[in-house]
């Protein structure tokens, strides 16, 4: 074998081991940025369930606090669809303050198309002396069930209110909207 032959055999040789070279560090390379990939999707996965775990334990310490305070809450709370039990504390309301009352529209779910907690809506009008109509309303938002005044609007009372066996003198008429909190 000549000179160049031999060179150039050499040199065959040389390319094929720096190719396989080449070849073996980029396969290699490739399978590590794989297992890296991997590893770094798994170290984010332990980080976020270990917030979950956290917002977890959190929680159940919340829960913990107030688990004894929930079934006064569900005393406090009117339940759902039963408008009747309003209703009469506002009758036996009225008559304990000497005013007359008269409840208009009822809406029941009132605030769960809007996202609030679920509630009962309450148009009431109430007529009587200016004290007792105070009394009357703070009453109402002071007694169970939990019970929000969203508007009021007084103004005197109209003749024919008058007339009532239930008032006299100086008479004031409360138009009220009184929202009371179910579950």
């Amino acid at each position: 074998m000549s000179y160049k032959q031999r060179f150039y055999a050499h040199l065959a040789i040389i390319l094929v081991v720096l190719g396989a070279l080449v070849f073996l560090s980029y396969f290699l390379f490739t399978l590590i940025a794989a297992s890296g990939e991997a590893v770094v999707k798994a170290k984010e996965e332990l980080a976020l369930l270990l917030a979950k775990k956290n917002q977890i334990k959190d929680i159940s310490k919340e829960y913990d606090i107030i688990k004894d305070v929930i079934p006064t809450l569900d005393a406090a709370l009117l339940r759902k669809n039963d408008s009747l039990s309003f209703i009469m504390l506002v009758e036996n309301l009225a008559a304990q303050t000497n005013v007359d009352h008269k409840i208009e529209a009822v809406t029941e779910d009132a605030s769960s198309s809007s996202g609030g907690p679920p509630a009962a809506l309450f148009n009431l009008n109430v007529t009587g002396a200016f004290g007792d109509v105070l009394k009357f309303i703070y009453l109402i938002e002071n007694t169970k069930p939990y019970a929000s005044i969203q508007t009021v609007q007084l103004s005197m009372a109209a003749a024919s209110a008058q007339n009532s066996p239930l008032l006299s003198g100086e008479q004031v008429r409360a138009q009220t909207a009184v929202k009371v909190y179910t579950h």
